[in-house]
């Protein structure tokens, strides 16, 4: 039978009920409905009733003390708890759950040292199961966690330190984050607690974007409606050599991002039950900062901190390659193996920024059976044709100039690029950075070499090297495996390029190939 178009009134009507199946139907209101709310804040722009939050930062940089200054304020806050921008603080009770500090000699001497009131703080311990304790598990003893949160009532925060124990699954894919995630806002929502989860910064995040810096998924941070991040740095003025560090917003969907507070961990020692106790305190600088996140941090990252390396170590680093390579170029296996043993301080990080302020050149020489890879540096005052280091890569094989993309230099000097003796640093065709290739009879210029080909190339070479390395590796429990992808692509990327922007583009297509997606899980 030929099908026929239905008579017109058929179909029901597009603005008609349907029947729902078992009752259920998806619930549509009208906006004018529902009443506007005001968010109820606990400390204004910072930290929000009934909002997930986070709270981030690297080793040292206080942040489980600014957690417990946080739930210290909070505790006495209708007996004078104030906040670093002289607001009052609402009062209420602080549930705490930490699995990195020991309670009873890490958390209890800190809260003491706070000031806080310890009627109102409480800590998870773990769990007691038909009368035996064992360890609290996310995974069965969440909606417990929130009962009991509900029986003590009163509750203004939830600290989780740290926030990633709370996912019982892989805690950097999306979905996974997200499910484990969702109770925990959900319940945060309807009962007005506010929730604050703190977490580390990837190792080498120094100028990446605020968010991008943070450990595990990036479902951590979209959920959070405020992103907290402590960063650590030095104030050197005057005598003070104390740890400072800075508190900033990285991400707000509820107010303002911009300003910040400084603030200092200094040791402090009390009495209790006859015995002494020493430990830390957080203590505010009540000038508040001013601007943009990025620009607070650039400032910090410049003049102090664990993101930077020390004035000493790239000092060492910058005298150790002068006196190495003051006779000549070395492979760069050999110049980190030389410093390892004569001063293991410098490390390979110091190394590579006091190439960069050296200005050293870089030569890099594929291997071809059956002589071995080439890959030198050289301080470009005794780049000459004295050195024996570089005239032995040379006559091996074709040397490629330290940067990809660099046209080629045409020789002007009796054929050949170093005229005698003469350095070529003082030679009239020498022009930064550029490096000599071997002797060749004169010729036209060549033409610049296409970008998009040698990116395409070093790419190629880029994604086989990523997978070697990361196949002969064993992963530390310790280290996110994100953090070891990022570790691995900066190592092989490092001396592939030497222009800035053709090497973010390369590790950006480096990342988008997800070159370990295939590869076989490591061993831990």
């Amino acid at each position: 039978m030929i099908p026929t178009t239905p008579p017109p009134g058929s179909f029901p009507r597009a603005n008609k009920a349907l029947p729902s199946a078992f009752g259920t139907r998806v619930k549509i209101v009208p906006a004018a409905t529902i009443p506007p709310e005001s968010i109820k804040w606990i400390w204004r722009h910072w930290i929000a009733a009934g909002k997930f939050h986070m709270l981030a930062g690297q080793a040292g940089a206080g942040k489980t003390g600014t957690a417990v200054n946080i739930a210290s304020t909070i505790s006495r806050g209708d007996s004078g708890g104030q906040w670093p921008d002289g607001t009052a603080a609402p009062s209420g009770n602080v549930v705490f759950w930490t699995c990195e500090d020991g309670v009873a000699d890490t958390i209890i001497p800190r809260f003491i040292a706070a000031g806080a009131n310890m009627s109102r703080l409480f800590v998870l311990t773990g769990t007691e199961e038909n009368g035996r304790q064992r360890a609290f598990n996310p995974a069965k003893d969440l909606e417990r966690l929130m009962q009991r949160v509900l029986e003590i009532g009163n509750v203004s925060l939830i600290i989780i330190d740290p926030i990633l124990q709370v996912v019982s699954g892989d805690s950097h894919k999306n979905a996974e984050v997200r499910r484990a995630l969702e109770p925990l806002v959900a319940f945060s929502e309807e009962h007005g607690i506010a929730i604050l989860g703190i977490t580390h910064v990837n190792k080498r995040s120094k100028g990446k974007d605020l968010l991008d810096r943070i450990t595990g998924s990036l479902a951590y941070t979209a959920m959070s409606r405020i992103v907290i991040l402590a960063v650590k740095g030095t104030n050197t003025e005057g005598n003070d050599a104390r740890n400072s560090s800075v508190l900033v917003r990285a991400k707000s969907n509820l107010g303002p991002i911009e300003g910040g507070f400084t603030y200092q961990v200094e040791p402090y020692q009390f009495e209790s039950y006859g015995e002494q106790f020493e430990t830390s305190v957080l203590v505010w600088n009540p000038i508040q900062l001013e601007g943009a996140p990025e620009a607070i941090l650039r400032d910090v990252e410049r003049n102090g901190g664990d993101y930077i390396e020390s004035t000493n170590a790239l000092a060492a680093a910058r005298s150790f390659l002068e006196n190495l390579l003051a006779k000549g170029g070395l492979p760069y296996p050999s110049i980190v193996d030389v410093a390892s043993r004569q001063n293991p301080a410098i490390s390979v990080a110091s190394l590579k920024r006091a190439k960069t302020e050296l200005g050293l050149f870089t030569f890099k020489k594929p291997a071809k059976p059956p002589y071995q890879a080439c890959h030198y540096w050289y301080l470009s005052n005794v780049l000459d044709d004295q050195d024996p280091s570089l005239l032995k890569c040379m006559q091996n094989s074709p040397m490629e100039v330290r940067s990809f993309f660099d046209p080629p230099i045409t020789p002007t000097l009796n054929g050949n690029f170093w005229g005698g003796s003469v350095p070529i640093s003082q030679s009239p065709v020498f022009t930064a950075p550029h490096a000599p290739y071997a002797s060749v009879e004169p010729h036209e210029p060549v033409a610049p070499r296409d970008n998009e080909l040698y990116l395409v190339n070093a790419l190629e070479l880029a994604v086989k090297e990523a997978q070697r390395a990361f196949s002969s590796r064993k992963q530390d429990a310790d280290v996110p495996m994100e953090d070891l992808i990022f570790e691995i692509e900066e190592d092989v990327t490092e001396n592939l390029l030497d222009d800035a922007t053709l090497l973010a583009e390369l590790r950006r297509r480096l990342r988008a190939q997800q070159w370990w997606a295939l590869l076989p899980p490591l061993i831990r």
